[in-house]
């Protein structure tokens, strides 16, 4: 799996992607998930077309926050909403 983030588009695996389509697919509009709110490290990477252990390496670097369930780690869709907006980036 690969991907790139170009301007306000994000490629992944050699499908293009707006901030706005990613963000849908977030919220449940679209996803083939539904509208959970807490998804766990392969939900969550499968929303934004990642894998799960880079899902897992974003909470270990603090990047993507979590809420702690038991011994497992799940995120919010707001969470993923916030992680997609702060890290948008424009092509200069």
């Amino acid at each position: 799996m690969s991907s790139q983030i170009s301007g306000t588009t994000f490629t992944i695996d050699g499908r293009a992607y707006t901030t706005a389509e990613l963000i849908d697919q977030v919220r449940g509009r679209g996803a083939p998930i539904g509208p959970k709110l807490l998804l766990n490290a392969l939900e969550a990477a499968e929303l934004l077309g990642v894998s799960d252990q880079t899902i897992r390496e974003l909470w270990a670097a603090g990047h993507l926050r979590f809420v702690r369930i038991g011994r497992g780690r799940k995120v919010t869709r707001a969470e993923l909403e916030r992680f997609i907006t702060e890290h948008e980036e424009v092509s200069a």
